[in-house]
């Protein structure tokens, strides 16, 4: 089961990030069909909680090159605090 977008940012800016998760299909081929805003939430959740290993699956499969400035920068952001907790 996946939430929708909308929930899923919900529940990020709400700080309820286990829930998210929770909520959401882990399979990274049910993950990479969600549009890529909903791709990098869920990759940001999982390096919040530590996972950067699926998290960093995640971010592969997102082409930062072909998105926008804004989601081009929260990719790196991700990749970032993935780095930070390594």
């Amino acid at each position: 089961m996946s939430t929708t977008y909308e929930t899923a940012e919900r529940l990020f800016k709400l700080g309820d990030f286990q829930e998210l998760l929770n909520s959401t299909d882990l399979n990274i081929a049910s993950i990479q069909r969600l549009a890529i805003p909903h791709q990098l939430l869920i990759a940001h959740a999982l390096a919040l909680l530590g996972d950067g290993q699926l998290g960093i699956q995640i971010l592969r499969g997102v082409d930062a090159s072909s998105c926008s400035p804004a989601l081009r920068s929260k990719s790196h952001l991700v990749l970032g605090v993935i780095h930070e907790r390594a």
